[in-house]
């Protein structure tokens, strides 16, 4: 049975989204700070002073946790992974141009996806020792990791419509 404390978060939902966009301004971070302030809230319930106003105990807990995620952010050194890759031995430059492009598409990435995804798959963390590391929920782990890679996959091999200016006639042979 859940508490009523509990159906007045909910009820909260759309206030928090747009401050979450407001701190993040970007709608995948907004969406895993919005489920870790959530997590958090209704975890802590018990810590909620009822004559507060709950709407105000959930953007405190929301505005601390992106202070926290900043924070983790600017002590990590991801980009250290980035800069230290390179491509050893056969000197071949389409591994060279292939290995610039991901680089690229890693940047572009928002930080907090980038930063799960240089743990697991540049560092081999897990994600239970990533959740912990980084002090997040396990399924947010797991969330950034999909869209990080999600993303990449976007970045790094478009549809094929949109990779290739030629159009086909009906016969599907291309004109140029």
């Amino acid at each position: 049975m859940r508490s009523p404390v509990a159906d007045d978060v909910v009820a909260h939902i759309p206030e928090l989204t747009r401050y979450a966009l407001s701190l993040t301004r970007d709608r995948a971070a907004a969406d895993d700070l919005l489920q870790e302030t959530l997590a958090r809230a209704l975890s802590k319930l018990h810590l909620y002073e009822p004559s507060a106003p709950l709407l105000a105990w959930l953007f405190t807990i929301m505005r601390h946790l992106f202070i926290d995620a900043r924070r983790q952010i600017q002590k990590r050194p991801e980009s250290l992974f980035l800069e230290e890759t390179h491509v050893q031995g056969s000197g071949d430059q389409m591994a060279h141009l292939v290995l610039q492009d991901l680089r690229h598409a890693i940047s572009r990435l928002p930080p907090l996806q980038r930063t799960v995804l240089i743990a697991v798959v540049a560092h081999g963390w897990s994600y239970e020792q990533t959740s912990q590391r980084l002090g997040i929920a396990m399924g947010t782990v797991r969330s950034r990791l999909y869209r990080a890679r999600m993303s990449l996959l976007q970045m790094l091999d478009p549809p094929s419509d949109a990779r290739s200016g030629s159009r086909t006639d009906a016969a599907g042979d291309a004109s140029f």
